[in-house]
């Protein structure tokens, strides 16, 4: 019997993703497979066990040896990128992921990850694109024959920065007819520029494939909790700068996406995900000291991805938001009492 391989194309715009995925599943003699837009009102994971199900009836078990075909699942850009590839990779699914390719429409890369929309779900429509570019195996870069060469320079290292290990191509038939399949040795979690660069011990190990130099990464370290007020100010203070780096060369930079861990002072013993792409941002709990065997940092890891960014003002900026010397002597109790204009977490046991 033969197996039935998968390819799982995503993508921020509707009419290039489509376009590609005919294309792909039109080389390959594949079957396309399409996940609706999830509604509001559905309950959530609908769309993944309507998805399963027509995956079941698109390539059946039974399929004769003569009668396989590959599938190209293409999904809507409401559709969490890892919980798709955490469904085309189960056991429970025909076939195998082969490859995931995000479609990049280059003129339009920068408005999708600094798109301030909301799904019902809470969810930013700029981390759903980021997130697709992130755990690719291929990015297909199109609608870049308007744009100048250092426009396009610059969308591609910043996609290559997102992702070092995604195969990058500006046609998406070159893929074809190469029959390249990105790095399979890489295991899909590692992919995000961001990880890869919190598991690199020298910044040299971090090698984005195309290189621009208006696009960097910076690696923000320190043992030092954040005051929650001056945190905040921070944060508005790069939105700011990077709107007035674009015109007037001010400013630390515009950061595009920055990701890692973090704590709040007011916080104690609590690790956070810090999220961020764009014009959004999030701290997310993660595990308090007594719930793990040992933190998962002591105070702020993070990785900052941008363009033109003055590494030294942006380390100033970071560092006049952790604590002085004198707050961090005074203590958790003390600590308590600081301006925290953060949402408040919601913890498990509080859930339960």
């Amino acid at each position: 019997m033969t197996e039935v391989k998968s390819v799982l194309v995503v993508g921020a715009c509707g009419p290039e993703r489509r376009e590609h995925a005919e294309a792909i599943a039109g080389a390959r003699g594949a079957a396309i497979v399409r996940s609706e837009r999830p509604r509001a009102a559905d309950r959530p994971g609908r769309w993944l066990d309507d998805l399963a199900a027509t995956l079941h009836v698109a390539a059946p078990e039974d399929c004769p040896h003569d009668g396989a075909r590959d599938l190209v699942v293409e999904v809507a850009s409401e559709v969490p990128v890892l919980e798709a590839i955490g469904l085309l990779d189960s056991d429970g699914t025909p076939g195998a992921l082969a490859d995931v390719v995000c479609v990049v429409d280059a003129g339009h890369l920068l408005e999708d990850l600094f798109d301030d929309d909301y799904l019902p779900e809470f969810v930013a429509r700029a981390l759903l694109a980021v997130r697709q570019i992130e755990f690719a195996t291929v990015v297909v870069v199109t609608n870049w024959s308007g744009l100048t060469a250092p426009d396009v320079s610059l969308v591609v290292s910043l996609v290559s920065h997102l992702n070092p290990t995604a195969h990058l191509e500006l046609d998406v038939q070159r893929w074809l007819d190469d029959d390249r399949r990105g790095a399979p040795n890489t295991p899909t979690g590692l992919r995000p520029g961001w990880i890869r660069r919190l598991n690199s011990d020298h910044p040299s190990s971090f090698s984005p494939r195309i290189r621009d130099e208006r696009v960097s990464t910076v690696r923000y370290e320190s043992v030092r909790p954040f005051h929650p007020g001056r945190l905040r100010a921070a944060l508005e203070e790069l939105e700011r700068g990077g709107r007035e780096s674009d015109g007037r060369g001010r400013g630390a930079g515009r950061v595009v996406r920055s990701a890692g861990f973090a704590r709040l002072a007011t916080r104690s013993g609590i690790t956070a995900q810090w999220e961020h792409v764009g014009r959004m941002f999030d701290l997310l709990p993660l595990e308090g000291d007594g719930t793990a065997e040992e933190p998962l940092c002591v105070g702020q890891d993070l990785i900052l991805t941008g363009i033109g960014l003055d590494e030294d003002r942006l380390r100033r900026l970071l560092d006049a938001a952790v604590l002085t010397d004198a707050e961090l002597l005074a203590g958790p109790r003390e600590w308590a009492r600081f301006h925290d204009p953060f949402p408040a977490w919601i913890h498990v046991r509080d859930r339960a």
